[in-house]
């Protein structure tokens, strides 16, 4: 009778086990990380269009026959960016392919196959683009001290290799937060 006793005590003492949400709050949440999703990578395309515009306007600017073999450096950082946003459209349209509505096993497939995408663009293209990124700024720093006033020039490289250090900071986060999520992925298949 000891032993009924025990159970039954164990019986009442047990927590609830019904779902903490509803279907429709799960449908919330998941809508609303879709478009953080969805927005963070708009948000990156537009970001990087923008520096581009501002690369583009300077080359016209700049550019002259004289220079022309001065500002090759100009040219990499506008042709990197532009592999980077080219990059990040690609990530997008695979990320809009997904079937939110398939079954549990298709989407979590369709899930992994877009993080594994997003896996080879930050660990062997980001870093190719990065490294051409600062090997174009460099080499365009002896025209810029040669064409800026020494205050001009002391903010270009302050603010130069201040938005790189800034933006590896930023894009370490990014992929820490993809990985993560394709453990978790990993961890479901």
């Amino acid at each position: 009778m000891e032993k009924f006793n025990d159970i039954q005590s164990l019986w009442t003492k047990q927590v609830d086990a019904s779902p903490p949400n509803d279907s429709n709050t799960l449908i919330k949440v998941a809508n609303q990380k879709i478009k953080i999703i969805k927005r963070n990578h708009v948000g990156t395309i537009v970001i990087l269009s923008a520096t581009i515009a501002v690369l583009v306007y300077y080359y016209l600017w700049l550019f002259n026959a004289a220079i022309s073999n001065k500002i090759i450096g100009l040219q990499l950082m506008i042709f990197v960016l532009v592999a980077r946003v080219i990059l990040e459209i690609i990530s997008i349209i695979q990320f809009y392919k997904i079937d939110f509505t398939a079954d549990f096993k298709n989407y979590t497939k369709q899930l992994m196959s877009f993080y594994k995408l997003r896996k080879a663009i930050h660990f062997i293209l980001t870093p190719i683009i990065y490294i051409g990124y600062i090997v174009g700024f460099t080499s365009m720093l002896p025209l810029f001290k040669e064409n800026f006033s020494t205050g001009f020039y002391i903010y270009i490289l302050v603010s130069g290799f201040g938005f790189l250090i800034l933006f590896s900071y930023f894009l370490l986060k990014v992929i820490k937060k993809d990985m993560k999520n394709l453990d978790v992925l990993k961890q479901l298949d």
